[in-house]
């Protein structure tokens, strides 16, 4: 079964605010709701000329037989995807410090993580 969160700019608008976690781990994200506001807390992101190799390596890695694992690179690629449809989700990962990135452009990125 397939679940469907949104991108940035559909969380934006219901009122849940990002924040940047305190690593870069790809398992340390939360979602936190309190009384008055609801955070969705996410690993800082680094995108260059190598994170379309490094992803798909790592997710190939992850599908071999013998390797036991909970699928954590996949999830978070995947789970990141979902969040990043187009440049206005980058411009709002970028001011929240949770996204970097090396690229020529914002559409770049959104390119790379639709590619993947």
């Amino acid at each position: 079964m397939t679940y469907r969160y949104g991108n940035i700019q559909d969380l934006k608008a219901i009122g849940i605010l990002l924040k940047s976690s305190a690593t870069r781990r790809p398992a340390d994200i939360d979602f936190s709701e309190g009384w008055f506001a609801t955070r969705l807390i996410l690993p800082e992101i680094v995108v260059d000329e190598t994170t379309t190799s490094t992803f798909l390596n790592l997710i190939a890695y992850e599908m071999c037989p013998d390797f036991e694992n909970d699928y954590g690179v996949c999830s978070f690629v995947a789970f990141t995807g979902q969040l990043i449809e187009n440049p206005k989700d980058v411009r709002e990962l970028r001011s929240k410090g949770i996204l970097q990135h090396w690229l020529c452009s914002d559409e770049e990125v959104v390119n790379l993580f639709n590619l993947i």
